[in-house]
């Protein structure tokens, strides 16, 4: 039998660790990421005393095209 070269042992070790790292990198990035910044907007509205539906529910800035051309009738 052939001597293994400690070289390839760390190369091999060295790569076992990478993926090991890599997957857990994927799992956090794909669960607990949106779980965190959704904890943190909520703490967020918290703050600010509000519900969580309550920032949508604001008024829109839409206006009738009548409301802002000054001369709507002589158009039509």
């Amino acid at each position: 039998m052939e001597k293994k070269s400690a070289v390839w042992t760390v190369v091999k070790v060295a790569l076992a660790v990478t993926a090991v790292c890599a997957a857990a990198a994927f799992v956090y990035y794909k669960f607990f990421r949106k779980k965190k910044e959704l904890l943190e907007e909520t703490e967020e509205l918290a703050e600010l005393e509000l519900e969580p539906g309550e920032l949508s529910e604001e008024p829109s800035f839409e206006a009738d095209a009548a409301d802002v051309i000054a001369n709507a009738e002589e158009m039509a």
